[in-house]
């Protein structure tokens, strides 16, 4: 959790939020989205301290090899592949 304010001095009490950038409302959606591919795999009821670092790793390798509508069909995975390309090519 962040403080949606920064503290001063006098004030008695902090606001906080989930983590998301409260004056980016344009990034609620994206976030919302990965959260709900991520409930696919941990429902809200999931003990994160149960699984093994092998579960998280098969969550994050299944949800990067999945295709999406915004990267044009591309997978998470050769849309990074792509930037690093890029970014190796121009250097």
């Amino acid at each position: 959790m962040l403080p949606d304010q920064p503290f001063t001095f006098g004030q008695s009490s902090r606001s906080f939020s989930s983590g998301r950038c409260t004056h980016s409302p344009w990034q609620k959606g994206a976030v919302e989205n990965a959260n709900g591919r991520i409930r696919r795999f941990l429902p809200g009821e999931c003990n994160l301290a149960e699984l093994v670092e092998n579960d998280l790793a098969s969550i994050v390798a299944t949800l990067n090899a999945t295709p999406r509508r915004c990267l044009g069909y591309r997978t998470p995975k050769e849309a990074f592949q792509d930037q690093l390309a890029a970014l190796i090519r121009a250097a």
